[in-house]
């Protein structure tokens, strides 16, 4: 390894945290505890800004929550946001692994903090397979969450550790983006932090300045049935296509309102491979 090597990195270790430095990038990974009395924790990764515009106690820290749902943000650390990109190559059927620099990079000018959302996702982990919450609006000190209260609390609880492990933080503009499913993440925790604000003394509230979804699936009910108009009215479909994909929204939503999620994303997911197919018989 040399100078300049985006693989060559040092470890350190400190409470747990396991500390990389790349290329004096000043970087970070380890855990946030969620729960003290289990040990539940969310993995984070985070990323100071490179060439930030203002001093770093007004630099915003942007949060950034995977979709999924059950996906990792090391998806979005390492093949989207981060500052280094895995790339993929195969020679004589050999699939090899490497590390570029990201010129797309969040991090240029602000300070980047993934989180693995919710626990037992990617690295982050539940120290109980019992504590499953069973219902919808469950509040109880439960462990792998299921509704989005509990996400929103998990959360709180891990940011707020983040925050207050350096002064430098507290003053910072915070925002919390998201893509895909991070689509019901990102209201939750925007939702969750303003009422807990509200209650918490100055210095110990989150510095909340605003959100971001991209691509989100916020509500399923809707944003399946516009699928056959989109397609319809940007001329990809003629009207006996549309009927049909609407068929299949429909459908879809059926299983919604009911409940039956499995169902549900199967019937979605058809719908979208239909959608797809009609396209290619116009196109």
């Amino acid at each position: 390894m040399h100078e300049g090597d985006p693989t060559a990195y040092a470890k350190s270790y400190d409470h747990g945290n396991v500390y990389l430095q790349q290329d004096n990038a000043n970087q970070e990974s380890g855990y946030l505890p969620v729960n003290s009395t289990t040990g539940s924790a969310i993995f984070y990764t985070t990323y100071e800004a490179q060439t930030p515009t203002s001093p770093l106690s007004q630099t915003p820290l942007l949060i950034c929550l995977q979709g999924g749902l059950g996906g990792s943000s090391m998806i979005g650390n390492f093949l989207e946001l981060g500052p280094w990109r895995v790339n993929f190559s195969h020679t004589q059927n050999v699939e090899h692994l490497g590390l570029e620099p990201n010129s797309g990079s969040w991090n240029r000018i602000f300070g980047l903090l993934f989180v693995d959302n919710p626990i037992g996702t990617g690295f982050s982990f539940a120290a109980t397979e019992e504590e499953i919450p069973r219902d919808q609006f469950s509040v109880a000190e439960e462990e792998i969450p299921r509704d989005q209260f509990s996400v929103a609390k998990h959360l709180f609880i891990a940011i707020s550790g983040f925050l207050e492990s350096d002064p430098l933080f507290k003053t910072r503009p915070v925002y919390f983006t998201g893509e895909s499913y991070a689509g019901k993440y990102v209201p939750a925790i925007g939702y969750y932090t303003l009422k807990k604000n509200l209650n918490l003394p100055e210095t110990k509230r989150v510095n909340l300045q605003g959100v971001a979804i991209g691509n989100g699936l916020t509500d399923p009910e809707t944003q399946i049935t516009t699928h056959a108009l989109n397609a319809y009215f940007s001329g990809l479909i003629n009207e006996r296509q549309k009927s049909e994909i609407e068929k299949a929204q429909w459908e879809a939503v059926k299983l919604v309102k009911m409940g039956n999620w499995s169902e549900a994303t199967n019937a979605r997911n058809g719908m979208i491979t239909l959608s797809r197919f009609l396209i290619k018989q116009v196109w």
